[in-house]
């Protein structure tokens, strides 16, 4: 680190940005631009050599996104001094792209953005080497380590820049499909600046086909670490260092780190007990629960591989998954905290333990829980399989939001979930009176009935898909009785509520299996075909609407190889609906239906009359119709008049997605499929099934239980429950509250007027 550079550099850079725009000014035809163009070359070049000397710590990424942005805006100077639009525009989105990785990886590191543009990298004004560590450090072999992984429940992997520099990537991911498929748990943490640029692990591993699902970054999977089995550290030292958190004389004090030395054991792979880009020690490596598995990193994998997949000692685990018993112990006692529970079962299923061990060895203290959800069992439709909250969701929220759920007996049988899985990840199943009476939240995925209000107390929430508009007598009763109400289908279509959006979770499984049922109805080859019995052409499907059903649809008949065309009245879809694979239909009129909060407005007379005559064209000739077309609160317009499916070929299908509304089909029968005969003596089938989404009730519950777990968490948890009304998303959602109706919710203010 180059000495009183806190104070020169910055003075350096300043003059830099002066002659620059001295240079600017003049320009290279005059002598004093000339000079000042060259004074800040040799200025620009010092400045280099100071902006890297300093570099130290786990700063590499953060150097790399520095100077990458540099790169970018030298290229937008360049584009001024040679009048280049396009150097210009791809040197600005490089260049902001970096500060903002920048800014992004300092934060992750606990360091100041500040200390890094002045040159200040690695000095955090601590003792570069930190307190030396003393300690034994233990050995171990591929042997050992194999037993540990096969004996272990579960694994964590935490990758590092040896894994990259020894090219294992591929190898770890063999590695962690043979443990999966002993029944070992395999996840990966991920630190934001492991490697040598952002994400640079994540890149490795999705090229190696890792699921991205297992792989989860440090705030995500911190918190598992004490209840892990065995940690596999690759190639990373800093990223893992405690001292990161122990040592305030350390350069990375402060910086958040992996926290594997909490596991029950932890392997560290690494080429030698050499220190990190810190230089500063670990004392992971001399911690009586770590092991060092000293060797090249893809050879140390390769050979732990090998020997797992040699391995014969697999047997018993199999064994243990199957007959699992639960049973839930609410006896409290002296190493359980007051009000909690303990959960056990008889193979130690859920908290890693092998049968045969003690009974205190197969208990696990039941996470703190501060309020108590209630999931309904869906009784007004018969044909309703879906559950509003399945299993996994259920224990994602006892353990991450210290929420218990409580299910209706049965609710979650039309999805496959039994009532022993909910048992298994946590959830109480109880009788319909014991739920309403012991839950502060109660949530159901179709329409609350007035009965249901009526079931329940002044001061509870009731979650569901209210239909607020159409079902004014609900609103009315829930406020009677001082019931809270919450309409999932009312969440605002903003970017911070895209994760409790229901309408879009709904919309793409209904796009997907409409796809699905007509495959099923239409009973020929979506994709043109050549064999020895024929040629066969594609089929060509029409999909009306291009929102998120529509697109779901788009994607889902080109996959299946079909001729795919799609009609929006906004024009902006057009890019949107090319990426899925379809063919935007344009008519030569110039109006742009894109209404308020992105849905499609009510369209001209003579613009819908030129669209009639489009879709007549269009239903000649395409084999399959699919339409979406629908706007909240109305009646959904008829887009395929009776003379439109006259036109249609004998053996074509129309799926009616707006069938719940009406339909968009003018003789679509709402809840039936039926076959229409056509004056010339043809066959269409006209599907206005409205239980496409239920037909894939499993899919389904869990996209619906992820929305309500995002909500509750946007509420506060658990532990800070709370319906904010001054919340943008809470308030839009909110259609009675306290013995009101809050429905509709004020609009939002709009831009000030212009002077």
């Amino acid at each position: 680190v180059l000495p009183g550079r806190a104070l020169w550099v910055p003075l350096l850079f300043g003059a830099i940005i002066a002659l620059g725009v001295v240079a600017g000014n003049y320009g290279l035809g005059s002598t004093i631009g000339l000079i000042a163009l060259c004074v800040l070359t040799g200025l620009s070049a010092a400045y280099g050599v100071a902006f890297v000397m300093a570099i130290g710590g786990a700063d590499m990424p953060v150097v790399i996104s520095v100077l990458n942005s540099g790169s970018g805006w030298a290229g937008v100077f360049a584009g001024f001094m040679i009048s280049n639009n396009l150097m210009v525009i791809a040197g600005a989105f490089v260049g902001a792209s970096g500060i903002i990785l920048s800014y992004v990886m300092c934060e992750a590191m606990n360091r100041s953005i500040y200390n890094v543009l002045v040159g200040g990298f690695g000095d955090m004004g601590k003792t570069a080497g930190g307190t030396k560590v003393e300690g034994e450090v233990t050995q171990t072999t591929v042997d050992q380590v194999t037993k540990w992984m096969l004996e272990a429940r579960s694994v964590i992997i935490t990758p590092g820049y040896g894994m990259a520099v020894s090219r294992a990537q591929h190898s770890v991911a063999e590695l962690t499909k043979e443990l999966r498929a002993k029944g070992v748990k395999v996840r990966f943490g991920i630190h934001p600046v492991a490697g040598r640029l952002p994400g640079h692990m994540n890149v490795l591993l999705a090229e190696a086909s890792v699921p991205y699902d297992i792989v989860l970054s440090m705030d995500e999977i911190n918190h598992d670490f004490p209840d892990t089995d065995l940690v596999l550290v690759i190639g990373a030292n800093d990223t893992v260092n405690p001292a990161a958190q122990t040592d305030e004389s350390s350069a990375i004090y402060g910086m958040p780190v992996l926290e594997v030395w909490k596991a029950k054991q932890c392997v560290v792979m690494k080429r030698s007990l050499a220190s990190g880009y810190a230089g500063v020690d670990n004392p992971l490596f001399v911690y009586p629960n770590n092991a060092m598995l000293l060797g090249d990193g893809k050879k140390t994998i390769d050979s732990l591989l090998e020997s797992v997949r040699a391995s014969k000692n697999d047997a018993s685990k199999k064994q243990q998954t199957n007959d699992t018993t639960v049973a839930v112990d609410t006896t409290a006692d002296n190493t359980t905290a007051p009000g909690s529970k303990t959960i056990t079962d008889q193979n130690g299923l859920l908290n890693g333990t092998h049968h045969g061990e003690s009974e205190a060895a197969t208990k696990r203290v039941r996470p703190e829980t501060f309020l108590k959800v209630g999931v309904l069992k869906e009784t007004g439709d018969v044909k309703e399989k879906r559950v509003a909250i399945d299993n996994t969701v259920a224990e994602k929220m006892l353990e991450k939001l210290g929420i218990e759920t409580l299910v209706e007996r049965g609710a979650g049988a039309g999805a496959s979930i039994s009532d022993a899985a909910y048992e298994v990840c946590g959830a109480r199943v109880v009788d319909r009176a014991t739920l309403i009476a012991e839950s502060k939240v109660i949530v159901k995925i179709t329409t609350p009935t007035v009965e249901d209000v009526e079931s329940m107390s002044a001061g509870q929430v009731l979650i569901g898909w209210v239909q607020p508009a159409q079902n004014q007598d609900l609103l009315s009763k829930a406020a009677e009785r001082g019931v809270t109400l919450l309409a999932m289908d009312a969440v605002p279509r903003i970017t911070t509520a895209q994760k409790m959006d229901v309408l879009s979770s709904t919309a793409k499984i209904a796009g997907y299996r409409a796809i699905i049922e007509a495959a099923y109805h239409f009973q020929r080859f979506f994709s043109g075909e050549i064999t020895a019995a024929g040629k066969f052409p594609p089929a060509k499907v029409l999909v009306i609407g291009a929102g998120v059903a529509g697109l779901q649809a788009i994607g889902a008949a080109h996959n299946l190889g079909a001729d795919v065309r799609a009609f929006d009245t906004r024009l902006e879809c057009k890019d949107q609906v090319e990426s899925m694979g379809g063919r935007f239909l344009v008519m030569d009129f110039k109006e742009d239906g894109t209404g308020e909060g992105g849905y499609a407005k009510p369209m001209s007379p003579e613009f819908i009359e030129k669209e009639m005559e489009l879709f007549l064209e269009q239903a000649k000739e395409c084999d399959i119709i699919i339409t979406t077309a629908a706007i909240p609160g109305r009646k959904a317009p008829i887009l395929i008049d009776q003379y439109h499916v006259d036109a249609m070929k004998s053996g074509s299908v129309i799926i009616d997605l707006a069938a719940l509304t009406g339909g968009n089909c003018k003789v679509t029968r709402p809840g039936e499929t039926y076959v229409y005969t056509t004056p010339r003596g043809g066959s269409v089938t006209i599907c206005g099934d409205t239980d496409l989404t239920s037909r894939m009730a499993s899919q389904a519950s869990v996209m619906f239980a992820n929305n309500v777990y995002h909500l509750m968490h946007h509420c506060g948890g658990g532990k800070e429950f709370k319906l904010n009304q001054e919340d943008d998303i809470i308030r839009g959602i909110t259609v009675a509250h306290e013995g009101t109706v809050t429905w509709p919710p004020p609009k939002p203010a709009g831009p000030p007027p212009q002077a």
